[in-house]
């Protein structure tokens, strides 16, 4: 008989990924195929988002530093959406975790748009004074 350690079973057979979030220094583990956003939803860590996960506001921005190559969608690298000076940016809700990935929020207001959104919320009448 083969050994079973008793863990739970949890997505593609138990595997689990160590996610560490500057900026609010944790780590946490993602279940394997885990989106970014809903690990951090699950785990109480903001990332904002109005459109409730499908890609559409581009509030969720993040920058990986640690292993891109294991943040994928439908089994390809998943494509940056954005730059922020010459560093890619993702959308926490279009990509699934399959290994250990270091990321940090990537706040509209800091890629050279109008300002939409910050890791505070809605901001709807652009940056506040204290925010240039």
């Amino acid at each position: 008989t083969p050994h079973d350690e008793g863990a739970p079973a949890l997505h593609n057979q138990g595997m689990t990924h160590a996610v560490t979030f500057k900026g609010v220094n944790r780590t946490v583990q993602a279940e394997d195929g885990e989106t970014l956003l809903g690990l951090a939803q699950r785990n109480g860590i903001h990332l904002d988002s109005s459109c409730g996960g499908n890609g559409s506001c581009h509030q969720c921005r993040v920058l990986i530093h640690v292993g891109r190559e294991h943040f994928r969608r439908n089994g390809d690298p998943c494509t940056p959406r954005h730059t922020q000076g010459n560093e890619p940016v993702y959308l926490a809700c279009q990509g699934e975790v399959f290994g250990d990935l270091e990321v940090e929020a990537a706040p509209v207001r800091g890629l050279g748009e109008r300002a939409q959104a910050s890791l505070l919320g809605w901001n709807g009448e652009g940056l506040d004074a204290r925010d240039v």
